[in-house]
């Protein structure tokens, strides 16, 4: 069985990253990623600092070297 996190529970009381930072400390397999997410955090963020934070929360998750700038 894999462990997953559904966006839906939190949609009021939360962001997209915490949430993501949740799941990866927590070792959820699989998140909910909700467009309304996306469209509020570039309301205040880059596409370019997204791409980042999605990479070092990856990086984070697997225990790698945060070498790669995107």
């Amino acid at each position: 069985m894999k462990r997953a996190f559904n966006a839906g529970t939190t949609l009021e009381n939360s962001n997209q990253e915490d949430y993501v930072v949740f799941c990866g400390k927590h070792d959820f397999e699989f998140i909910e990623i909700r467009l309304g997410k996306w469209k509020e955090s570039l309301i205040t963020h880059s596409i370019k600092y997204l791409q980042n934070f999605f990479y070092r929360q990856i990086c984070n998750r697997y225990h790698l070297r945060h070498e790669l700038q995107l």
